[in-house]
């Protein structure tokens, strides 16, 4: 039997701010050894550039990279990020996922 748990993380941060998370994250995913996709059944290496497009896809990067490397053994679901409607971001805990986008985990081989 297995239990399914979520983790959830508020983050808030300036427009300055998201500049470097996404550099963070493209850094972070160009030193990972899993950079590719198939297409037409072929392994294809995807950029940091194309794979880490925003804020948003930039926490999902580093969140599933910290994930990985602190518990390899552990294969996750899926990992979401979102942006707070404007009555959340006034209330300490809302329930439910609203405006949320989700990724499911990359294959990983080899892990």
């Amino acid at each position: 039997m297995s239990t399914l748990y979520r983790i959830e993380i508020d983050i808030r941060i300036d427009n300055r701010m998201r500049t470097k998370v996404i550099q963070t994250a493209r850094e972070d995913y160009r030193k990972s050894p899993f950079a590719w996709t198939l297409e037409d059944g072929k392994l294809v290496e995807i950029s940091a550039e194309e794979f880490v497009v925003d804020t948003k896809t930039a926490f999902l990067e580093l969140a599933e990279s910290a994930f990985r490397s602190a518990l390899p053994g552990i294969e996750p679901d899926a990992f979401r990020c979102g942006i707070a409607e404007p009555e959340f971001k006034m209330r300490s805990h809302e329930a439910g996922h609203q405006n949320l986008n989700s990724r499911k985990c990359r294959i990983r081989s080899g892990c």
